[in-house]
């Protein structure tokens, strides 16, 4: 790989896309020369589908193909689920939440939950706008509690007259 090459860089095709497949490609140098490694997210169903591998395989050579003009990209090694069973490596290391967290069922009131499985999107501002509203939610109770201390004293006061 050139030294045109950055050492870390993403590609992404449409940021209004889900940030799978080919839409999203990080690539990082690796210390020898000429080497990088590219990471993309793909359904977990196809893990060990080696068909399904060699495709996006040869996509991602494509894609950086057509980035980096004049320069060739081949695959060098398969990610180790081409050559392992399930059996040999087993589930996923990085967890596929469902749309509904488990946490979401537990009722407290003055805790909030913020992590991916609670954006919408992985959109860097659906952090901020998280954010923003849990911080709303607090300032909201701590307004209410204020209220109902205030009413609290108040009542207190006219039963000592």
């Amino acid at each position: 790989m050139v030294s045109i090459v950055p050492n870390y860089f993403a590609i992404i095709e449409d940021e209004r896309l889900a940030l799978t497949h080919e839409n999203l490609l990080l690539v990082k140098k690796t210390p020898v020369e000429g080497i990088a490694d590219v990471w993309l997210l793909l359904p977990n169903d196809h893990r060990f589908n080696k068909e399904y591998l060699k495709e996006y395989g040869q996509k991602i050579s494509q894609k950086l193909k057509e980035k980096f003009k004049g320069l060739s990209f081949d695959i060098l090694e398969m990610p180790q689920e081409f050559s392992h069973s399930y059996d040999k490596i087993g589930p996923s290391r990085y967890g596929v939440y469902e749309n509904t967290p488990i946490a979401s069922n537990t009722k407290c009131k003055n805790v909030f939950y913020s992590s991916p499985d609670y954006w919408k999107t992985y959109d860097p501002n659906i952090f901020l706008k998280h954010q923003k509203q849990i911080l709303k939610k607090i300032k909201d109770d701590w307004n209410m509690a204020q209220v109902k201390a205030a009413e609290k004293m108040r009542r207190a006061e006219r039963m000592k007259r």
